[in-house]
This record gives C-alpha cells, sequence and structure tokens, in this order.
C-alpha cells in the first residue's frame, strides 16, 4: 500500500501537499493448524526457494525475494512470515498484494497473530524539517506517551561522508516507537531532494491491534495514532506543555486529524466468516476422513461432542446470525 493524503498548506496559496503512506514492514504467524503448504497457498504459491537454514527460532525457512517463511519450530509456534520494508514493495509490484488492508484482513480470518508492523509515513514537500525537529525536541516542545528518546547521528567511514541524523521516540525493543530521519539521504539521493521519513513501529499486541484498527478503519486512522504518540506544540509561555497549541508543520504533515487510540477490542468473527474458513481449510480433511470411515455417521458424532466445548464467543456469533435471519 502507498496512500497519498492530501495536507492544508501551511501558506494561503492553496497548494495542496501530498503525504504518502505505506506498509514498510510486516511479521506474522500463522496458528499451528495451518501447514507450510497452506501459508505457500495464502502467500502465493511461485518462485518460494528452499534455504539451508531456519531463523527466528525456527530450523527451517524458504525465501521469495525480500519475503520470509520460517517452519519447523516447537510444536506451538505455528509458521511464521517476515516481509522487509522491500519485501513489501516486491509483493506490490507483483500483484500479490493489491490492497493492505484486505490482506490484513484476510490474514486476521485465518487467525495470524501480527509481531510486527511498520507503518511509514513521507514528507517529499518540505513540511518537515530535522533542524526544526531538533530544536523543538531540545526545547521540549512536544508531548509524547514514551519516557526515553534519542537523536543519533550516522557516518559512514569508507565514505567519509555523514550519514544524517535520525530522532527515536521510544526504545525499539518496546512494542512502539517512532524514528524520523532523513530518508533522500539514506538512499544516496541528490542534496536537493526532499524526503523525510517518519516511521511508526509496532510490536506484538500492539501490532496486533493496529492491524485490527487498519483493517475496520482503513490506514488513514495511522495518522491519528501518529498524533496520540508525538505531538510537537507551539511555543507559548505561561502555557501548560500538554494544553499548547500544536505546530502547524506537524498538524499540517499530518492532515489535521484527530487523535487515535489503540483501544480497539477484538474484531468480532461472523459465521459467514466460520463458513468460509472451513471451505477454504477443513473440507479436505473432512472429506479424507469421511472416506476412511465409509460414511458420515463417525462425523456427525463428533460434531455433537464438538457442541460441548463451544465458548461465549461462539453462541454469540450463532445468536447474532439467528437474529439476522429473523423469525
Amino acid at each position: 500500500m502507498e496512500q497519498a493524503t492530501s495536507a492544508p498548506p501551511a501558506s494561503n496559496t492553496g497548494a495542496l501537499t501530498q503525504i504518502s503512506r505505506s506498509v514498510d514492514w510486516v511479521g506474522f504467524t500463522f496458528p499451528t493448524d495451518i501447514p507450510l503448504q497452506g501459508v505457500k497457498e495464502i502467500m502465493g504459491l511461485e518462485d518460494w526457494q528452499e534455504m539451508d537454514r531456519g531463523g527466528m527460532g525456527y530450523s527451517a525457512s524458504c525465501r521469495r525475494g525480500h519475503v520470509a517463511i520460517y517452519y519447523e519450530g516447537r510444536a506451538n509456534m505455528g509458521i511464521h512470515v517476515e516481509i522487509t520494508g522491500q519485501g513489501c514493495r516486491e509483493e506490490e509490484a507483483s500483484g500479490r498484494v493489491k490492497d493492505w488492508r484486505g490482506f490484513f484482513g484476510r490474514l486476521l480470518e485465518f487467525g495470524c497473530k501480527f509481531t510486527r508492523v511498520d507503518i511509514a509515513h513521507d514528507d517529499r514537500s518540505g513540511w518537515l524539517n530535522l533542524d526544526t525537529i531538533g530544536e523543538a525536541v531540545k526545547a521540549r516542545e512536544f508531548t509524547t506517551r514514551f519516557r526515553r528518546g534519542q537523536e543519533v547521528h550516522g557516518w559512514a567511514y569508507d565514505e567519509k561522508k555523514d550519514g544524517g541524523r535520525c530522532f527515536y521516540f521510544g526504545s525499539a525493543a518496546s512494542l512502539a516507537c517512532i524514528r524520523i530521519y532523513d530518508k533522500a539521504r539514506e538512499q544516496g539521493l541528490p542534496a536537493a531532494e526532499h524526503w523525510i521519513r517518519v516511521e511508526q513501529v509496532f510490536r506484538d499486541e500492539r501490532a496486533q491491534r493496529m492491524v485490527q484498527e487498519c483493517v475496520a478503519n482503513g490506514f488513514d486512522v495511522c495518522a491519528g495514532v501518529l498524533r496520540n504518540y508525538l505531538e510537537f506544540k507551539e511555543a507559548q509561555e505561561n502555557v501548560r506543555r500538554d494544553l499548547r497549541k500544536p505546530a502547524a508543520w506537524w498538524l499540517a504533515f499530518l492532515g489535521g486529524v484527530e487523535k487515535a487510540h489503540l483501544s480497539m477490542a477484538k474484531l468480532a468473527r461472523t459465521l459467514e466468516q466460520v463458513k468460509e474458513w472451513l471451505e477454504r481449510q477443513v473440507t479436505p480433511a473432512v472429506a479424507l476422513m469421511l472416506e476412511w470411515k465409509r460414511g458420515p455417521e463417525w462425523f456427525v458424532g463428533q460434531m455433537e461432542l464438538a457442541k460441548f466445548r463451544w465458548k461465549k464467543e461462539h453462541l454469540a456469533m450463532l445468536r447474532a446470525a439467528n437474529a439476522a435471519a429473523g423469525p
């Protein structure tokens, strides 16, 4: 996904600024009942290359460009998929991922647990300036949910050049953090090229909640979540920092969105989704058992026993489906 959003201009020239937003890293784990072949079918069967090593606690892996599938872990580990930033662009270019919202929704239906999601907000029009951000950080003219942060200056010894600066809000090891840096310099683009990137990195339960939010409400919510985690403020004397006005350049970059909180409850499944999952994943095994048992009697008996394992979620889905069907 690369989505452009129109932000209001800082001046009254009437021009609109395009801020692009993209998925820049994804990691997720499939439930233990989905085999390797099933994962490959979901991800697209073509071009997988078996590797001679595993990773991330798994003993085996296969790759397609910058997309990796890790398998043969412990019994409770499932199968893990890791898509790097370049891998995201490869999946888009191939047409395998036409819509990240739909792709994420499908993975949630399969019961995937997300371990990492990065969302990149790219400014190519000049709203963001690292010097301005540095001054705001030094003067503490911002509010944030993070307790710690740091500014890093990069360099390349062999090339004898400045590698640029990067602002970190939060820790790279925490469930969420934000990075702001000069993407143009990182890519070795001409000095006149303006490209500042703001990256949101979410891990584990925060990644899961972020994906759920994007599936439910679209990727525009990412800007609202970013503003909730970090907001630069105008310099106002004798005004408490959290009550100050947002910095005009930051609000313009975000498109004037309201703050959004990651407090979404687990998405409720429907019986129609359960039916689709059964058709995709379970019916081949059921057909095999029916053939082996030479009839439906064993299967019917198992289904009656399964009713004793229903949970509140199952009963709620049944009530909702019956209510929708009417009398």
